[in-house]
C-alpha cells in the first residue's frame, strides 16, 4: 500500500504551513474544517504554542455533518462576522482541509464575498491536506505578493536591506537561529533584515522592491526568490553557513552582493579524507540537508554524503543537487537503505531511529518539526555558522 505511515506520523501538511506562517500575524487564521486540522496544526505541529503568551488568532469554523450537506459557505461567512465582534485583523485567510475539498467548496468566490461583508482583505487558499506543507506556504506567498502587487498601498511597506525568505519554525527556524542570521548580514554590510515567516509578514512583501538582496532558506522562499528576482532584478542566495569555514565563505559571497559585485559560488579541490567516515545519509528537508552536507564534504572531506528529501518540491527551476533523492514513503526508504546501506551514520529526525537503525554504524537525532512536531522541538541542535562544527563532530565520532 502506497504511502502508508506505520513508524512515524504524517509529514507536515500544506494547512500547517499556512497556520506557520501567520501564527505571529495580525491576521485571522479561519480553518474551514470540523477542528481536527486546526488542533493538528497548533497542538501537534507548533511549537511556539507552548508559549501562552503567543497566541495566534487561528479558529475553527467547526463543519458539523449537516453542514457539508446543506453547504458551508453561508456557515463560514456567518462565523467569520461573529468572530468580529470580538477579534480584529488585518486581513482574513481562509484556509482550506480535506472536508471543504471533498465538498468541491470555491475559495475564491468564498473570499470575495467575505471580503465585501466585512470590508476586510481576504484570502481564500485551497490546500487540502494531501501536500506538504512548503507548498502550503508557497501559496499563501503568492496569495499575498499578488495582492501588493495588484493593490499597491493596501499593506505599508517595510523597507529593508536584506530580506531572509523561509525561515519558519516548520524548517526549523528559531528566534536565536534568525538572530543569529541578522547579526551575521549586519556584519556583512545590512543595515536592516526582514525575516518572512516572523511578525510583519506582508508589510515585509510589500516592502520586497526596496530588498537588495534576497536570502531562500527553504523551498518557498526559493520559490519567491526566484519570482522577485524576475519581477524586481534582485539577486538571491540560497541556504545558510554551517561551520566557521563554510560562514568565512558565506560572508564573502553576502558582502559582494550587497556591493552590487557578481555572486561567484567558490571552487573546492577535494582532497583526500582522513577520516574513516565514508558514507553518511542525511534525511530532512533540501535546504537544511543541503547546507549540512555542503559542511561535510566541502570542509570536513567527507567522500560520499546522501540526502534524502523528504519534502520533494515540485518547483520547476529546482535542480538536484549530488547525492539527492527523493522520499515519498517509508517503505521506499527502507527499501534505498537496505539497497545502498549500511552508512557510517545517518543524521535523521528521532522517530526515524526505529524504522532505519540498522542500517548505519550510528544514528545522530537531528528534530525537524515537520516531521515530529515539537516532540523533540527543544532537543533541536543549533546548526549554523560555529555552533554546525560541534554538531560535525558527533557525526565524525561515527569513525572512532
Amino acid at each position: 500500500m502506497k504511502q502508508l505511515y506505520r513508524v512515524f506520523p504524517a509529514l507536515a501538511p500544506d494547512y500547517a504551513g499556512v497556520s506557520s506562517l501567520l501564527f505571529e500575524e495580525e491576521a485571522l487564521t479561519v480553518f474551514v474544517d470540523p477542528h481536527g486540522c486546526n488542533g493538528q496544526s497548533l497542538y501537534y505541529m507548533e511549537p511556539r504554542y507552548d508559549a501562552f503568551w503567543q497566541m495566534p488568532r487561528s479558529f475553527s469554523c467547526g463543519i458539523r455533518e449537516k453542514d457539508a450537506v446543506f453547504g458551508v459557505d453561508d456557515l463560514v461567512r456567518r462565523k467569520v462576522r461573529g468572530l468580529l465582534e470580538y477579534v480584529d485583523g488585518a486581513y482574513i485567510v481562509l484556509v482550506g482541509t480535506p472536508v471543504p475539498t471533498a465538498l468541491g467548496l470555491d475559495f475564491s468566490s468564498l473570499a470575495r464575498q467575505i471580503q465585501r461583508d466585512t470590508g476586510i482583505p481576504t484570502f481564500g487558499l485551497a490546500t487540502n491536506g494531501l501536500s506538504t506543507y512548503d507548498r502550503g506556504q508557497s501559496l499563501l506567498l503568492h496569495a499575498l505578493m499578488d495582492r501588493i502587487e495588484q493593490e499597491p498601498g493596501v499593506f505599508p511597506p517595510l523597507q529593508c536591506d536584506v530580506h531572509l525568505l523561509g525561515a519558519t519554525t516548520l524548517d526549523g527556524w528559531d528566534s536565536t537561529a534568525i538572530r543569529d542570521y541578522t547579526t551575521l548580514l549586519q556584519d556583512c554590510g545590512a543595515r536592516s533584515v526582514a525575516c518572512w515567516g516572523r511578525p510583519d509578514l506582508v508589510h515585509a512583501m510589500a516592502g520586497a522592491p526596496w530588498s537588495r538582496l534576497n536570502i531562500a532558506v527553504s523551498s518557498a522562499g526559493y520559490d519567491m526568490a526566484k519570482r522577485l528576482q524576475q519581477t524586481y532584478g534582485t539577486p538571491f542566495l540560497t541556504g545558510y553557513p554551517v561551520g566557521t569555514a563554510m560562514e568565512t565563505r558565506f560572508r564573502a559571497q553576502v558582502r559582494a552582493a550587497l556591493a552590487g559585485e557578481p555572486i561567484h559560488e567558490p571552487t573546492f579541490v577535494q582532497p583526500e579524507s582522513s577520516s574513516t567516515l565514508r558514507r553518511v545519509l542525511l534525511l530532512g528537508d533540501r535546504w537544511n540537508n543541503e547546507a549540512l552536507g555542503r559542511c561535510l564534504m566541502n570542509d570536513y572531506h567527507v567522500p560520499e554524503v546522501q540526502m534524502g528529501d523528504c519534502f520533494p518540491c515540485e518547483i520547476p527551476q529546482y535542480s538536484s543537487a549530488p547525492g539527492y533523492f527523493p522520499v515519498r514513503e517509508e517503505d521506499e526508504l527502507s527499501a534505498h537503505c537496505q539497497d545502498q546501506g549500511p552508512y557510517d551514520c545517518i543524521v535523521g529526525d528521532p522517530l526515524f531511529r526505529t524504522l532505519l537503525g540498522q542500517y548505519t554504524r550510528r544514528y545522530v537525532p537531528n528534530p525537524h518539526p515537520a516531521i515530529s512536531g515539537r516532540l523533540y522541538w527543544k532537543e533541536m541542535d543549533r546548526l549554523f555558522g560555529p555552533w554546525g562544527d560541534r554538531f560535525v563532530s558527533r557525526i565524525l565520532a561515527a569513525a572512532e
